[in-house]
């Protein structure tokens, strides 16, 4: 492996009756799978989630098919700037997709099945209680540096994620009190309260176990060394990273030799490449593509999906003007989302009609409360009796799509009397003016990741959350959230996650603005994509069919 270039660098949700605890362990040293529990009637709202993007468009191919060695992959308009899971910086989409292929996780996703996982590292685990688990782990699993996995590098990677808050690995693994390392192959944790989405959060993409040896002896880079399918061969932040395949894997071995996952900065550039054959998928297309990418069934196969992710207007709480409730509502009532999704996404998007913030098809969704409806004169109202003075407040914005958004919300803000500017960053520059306890943000345009359990909303609302950039702390909020997870009647904890909805509604401090539309393109021939809703792409299974 080549040395880091070195820059700035559904559910498991298991709603768990007695019977399924009963299940799930026996206290009689029993084991089951790590196996996916169903959907029990009436739980979640999954009939909201977007339709699945297709795992694979082309037909299987043929035993003696001749596959491309090399494939490239044109990732989404997020860089990956850092790949370290304890660097906050690591939440962005892609990043995730480079975790899913140089790492695995004790369970994985299952993207064939919403709400679903998978046996990764782990085979089985035994809990009476759902606080205390006892995990065993597979005997024939190497990282990529030759050492063997043992308990003791799970253990080393759940002392490093908590030690590093603001990050979504701290945001999983900080639940476990102490572990208890029984022996190589098998580690209890015990966490600090029931917890029924333990297999939700350990299948979180950033949870990749490392290797206590390689981060031992390479401080700067042991933590590219993982067990996944695929190595990390080289990786110049904001630009790529380079993998080959791990010919000595414990699972399937992909079919593809090389891949890349490439950043290409011009929108006009990202098509050309895919229609010259430079790349074989692309994900950033520009939406103002998108209705000759799916009408080129000639030259492309095309997948589309309706993002669980949220777009989202926040305000930094700890700034006195923001945290001005009168001023909050005046810019609720000022957004136009529908101006907003045409312009910047091309009309690509989902447009809320409920006052919620929560995941597209996130379980328990309160679909009851009501939207704060587009009124200017309402707007001018609200603003009168706030303090604003005139002054110019900054709307945060790091995506092209949002920044793009953000001009049409400025304009929006100055038809009330708000002077707003434009303050364009990246991925990384936005966790660093978000950072916890150190918001300089006037207001953020952005989006982030919420999967199918209720509990993974919790990184927008805890004290030092990887996703609150808002700065937003709400200790009814918090409570409830910390006595949901622990709780196993499914009906107290819908209850729970509703009222949630309704004080983070009331508080005006997260605004939904719209559910991303995705369309990516390949090359015909291509397959293997295993997508998935929240972004949780597993892209290492894809392949080109050449002969």
């Amino acid at each position: 492996m080549k040395r880091t270039k070195k820059q700035l660098a559904l559910i498991l949700a298991v709603a768990m009756c007695a019977a399924l605890l009963a299940a799930c362990g026996n206290g009689g040293g029993g084991s089951t799978p790590a196996p996916t529990q169903p959907q029990p009637p009436g739980q979640g709202n999954v009939q909201e989630t977007g339709a699945p993007a297709p795992n694979n468009p082309v037909e299987p191919p043929p035993a003696d098919a001749i596959y491309a060695e090399e494939i490239t992959i044109i990732i989404s308009n997020n860089r990956i700037s850092v790949l370290d899971p304890s660097n906050p910086a690591t939440t962005a989409d892609t990043v995730t997709w480079s975790h899913n292929a140089f790492y695995d996780r004790l369970f994985e996703i299952d993207n064939d099945n919403i709400g679903e996982y998978k046996n990764g590292l782990a085979t089985s685990y035994d809990t009476d209680d759902m606080q205390h688990v006892t995990f065993h782990l597979r005997d024939d699993v190497y990282f990529h540096n030759g050492e063997k996995l043992t308990a003791h590098d799970v253990a080393f990677t759940i002392d490093r994620a908590k030690e590093s808050p603001g990050t979504t690995i701290f945001d999983r693994l900080n639940k476990i009190e102490s572990y208890v390392i029984v022996n190589d192959h098998t580690i209890t944790f015990n966490y600090s309260n029931v917890n029924v989405d333990f297999v939700a959060e350990l299948s979180t993409p950033a949870c990749g176990i490392l290797s206590a040896k390689a981060v031992a002896d390479d401080s700067v880079d042991g933590y590219l060394i993982g067990t996944g399918p695929w190595i990390v061969d080289e990786f110049v932040p904001d630009d790529y990273v380079k993998f080959v395949r791990n010919d000595n894997y414990w699972g399937e071995l992909p079919i593809t030799k090389g891949l890349t996952f490439k950043f290409i900065a011009e929108e006009a550039t990202r098509l050309a490449m895919l229609e010259n054959g430079d790349v074989q998928v692309a994900f950033a297309i520009n939406p103002i593509d998108f209705p000759y990418l799916e009408s080129s069934t000639d030259k492309f196969d095309t997948y589309s999906w309706i993002v669980n992710n949220v777009g989202y207007l926040a305000f930094n709480m700890t700034d006195p003007l923001m945290s001005d409730i009168n001023f909050r509502k005046a810019v609720a009532s000022a957004i136009n989302r529908t101006d907003m999704i045409l312009t910047g996404r091309n009309g690509y998007g989902v447009e809320p009609n409920h006052g919620s913030f929560w995941g597209f098809g996130t379980e328990f969704k309160n679909t009851d409360i009501p939207l704060m409806p587009y009124d200017v004169d309402a707007a001018r109202e609200y603003l009168a009796q706030s303090n604003y003075d005139g002054s110019t407040v900054k709307i945060w914005a790091a995506i092209v799509d949002f920044i793009k958004m953000a001009e049409v919300l400025q304009q929006q803000l100055l038809l009330i009397g708000i002077n707003a500017e434009i303050e364009q960053t990246d991925t990384v520059g936005m966790a660093a003016a978000t950072r916890w306890g150190e918001n300089v943000t006037h207001m953020v345009l952005h989006t982030g990741t919420w999967l199918v359990p209720a509990s993974s909303g919790y990184i927008y609302f805890a004290p030092g959350g990887s996703n609150n950039r808002a700065g937003y702390l709400n200790q009814d909020v918090v409570d409830l959230f910390l006595s949901a997870s622990a709780t196993v009647d499914v009906g107290e904890r819908e209850a729970m996650y509703r009222r949630i909805q309704e004080i983070v509604a009331e508080d005006f401090v997260y605004l939904t603005v719209l559910n991303l539309r995705h369309v990516a393109g390949t090359l015909k021939g291509v397959g293997g994509l295993s997508l998935n809703q929240s972004s949780n792409h597993n892209l290492s299974y894809v392949f080109q069919v050449v002969g």
